[in-house]
């Protein structure tokens, strides 16, 4: 099951807004998602992911998050930036493209020994080619990287993708669930891990009292060394 972020390119800086507001288009019509950080649907499947990565110094991110995606989520998204003091109101629309594919795996179910050697095939089918550098295996929801003892291979024929996972000798530490992907897993849960710590980082250096101005907290952002001789709590030495 897959999950996808839809950025909301009508921020701006130089635009103070109100409140910000995602809607799914249909024909005709449409349907809000969102007021801010709240909710108006009742999927639980969406979301929307609030967050800064400069303390305020560049807009704040307003990311549309949806898990477990559907085919019936295919549509097109749109960002509403309402703008302050009765400017003109700010939309960027995204189209949500949802591809029908079909995953089969065999075995479902290994019980090796250690030392033997382990295979599984996976077929990647539907009205959309998977390309064959795409695929990727994941071992407990990690991206595998193949080496001597773990050959991958994949490659694409009239109809379907195949792609195959040979283990030459099983140890204990390949012990786990494994699965095939075409490669949109592993980029979407390599960009929330780095947003994730980055916001992480960004508060925990917010929290310093060497970052309680702006100022100050750009230096933190862009000094490799911070010489505090030259910093006082809530006041920078010139």
């Amino acid at each position: 099951m897959q999950s996808v972020t839809l950025p909301c390119k009508a921020l701006s800086s130089n635009v103070e807004f109100e409140r910000v507001m995602w809607y799914r288009l249909k024909n005709p019509g449409q349907s809000i998602l969102n007021v801010g950080q709240h909710l108006i649907t009742k999927d639980s499947r969406f979301s929307v992911a609030y967050y800064s990565v400069d303390h305020g110094l560049s807009p704040a991110k307003w990311d549309l998050h949806i898990t477990n995606v559907r085919l019936s989520d295919a549509a097109h998204y749109q960002c509403h930036v309402a703008a302050k003091d009765n400017r003109k109101s700010v939309r960027s629309n995204v189209k949500l493209i949802v591809e029908d594919i079909t995953v089969d795996i065999e075995p479902i179910v290994a019980l090796v020994f250690n030392g033997d050697k382990t295979k599984f095939a996976c077929n990647f089918t539907g009205k959309h080619r998977v390309p064959s550098e795409k695929v990727t295996w994941l071992k407990d929801n990690k991206a595998l990287v193949p080496d001597a003892t773990h050959v991958i291979t994949s490659i694409e024929l009239s109809n379907v993708t195949v792609t195959t996972l040979e283990i030459i000798a099983s140890h204990y530490n390949d012990s786990g669930s494994y699965r095939c992907s075409d490669g949109h897993d592993a980029q979407n849960d390599f960009i929330e891990e780095r947003r994730r710590g980055l916001e992480t980082f960004i508060n925990k250096i917010a929290a310093h009292p060497l970052a309680q101005n702006e100022r100050a907290f750009h230096v933190f952002l862009l000094e490799p060394e911070i010489d505090l001789s030259k910093y006082v709590r809530d006041k920078i030495k010139h």
